[in-house]
């Protein structure tokens, strides 16, 4: 029936989509800078394990060991969690993209542009929503914790 809810329909009431960027926006910007902030606690080790385990078997069936990503970008980058779990084993340099400023901060003191394990970074203080990613530059874009909190519009 026209009435039922579905998900294609959740962006029809303007109380739900009346404002959603500006109170993610809130959210995240009164979250700590820490692994808490950034999961709630108590997931990071296995969430971090299976995203490891995802891309070294993505990692496996591309050419070019030992690095199989030259240039990659971590949308909602963070703290650089995931990029210092993750990317940096199979990346020969990492682009993180966070937009709020203290996440991004605590991100450049654990993974400083001068490179970490051979792979090297550089940060941007910006929106997923804003940022310029030019075709052709990415080997790989990740994106962890990050799509459902943007909208089509």
């Amino acid at each position: 029936a026209a009435d039922e809810w579905s998900y294609d329909r959740l962006w029809d009431s303007e109380e739900i989509s009346e404002g959603w960027h500006a109170r993610n926006a809130r959210f995240w910007r009164s979250q700590g800078a820490d692994v808490r902030g950034a999961t709630g606690g108590g997931v990071s080790q296995r969430d971090l394990a299976f995203s490891r385990d995802a891309l070294a078997g993505f990692a496996a069936r591309r050419e070019g060991a030992p690095r199989s990503f030259g240039r990659a970008l971590d949308l909602g980058a963070g703290i650089g969690r995931v990029t210092d779990g993750v990317l940096r084993r199979h990346c020969g340099h990492v682009d993180l993209v966070e937009f709020v400023q203290k996440h991004l901060k605590k991100a450049k003191e654990k993974l400083p542009a001068s490179g970490k394990s051979g792979c090297t970074f550089t940060f941007c203080n910006s929106s997923v929503q804003k940022f310029d990613v030019r075709p052709g530059s990415y080997d790989l874009v990740w994106c962890q914790w990050l799509l459902m909190y943007l909208t089509d519009a």
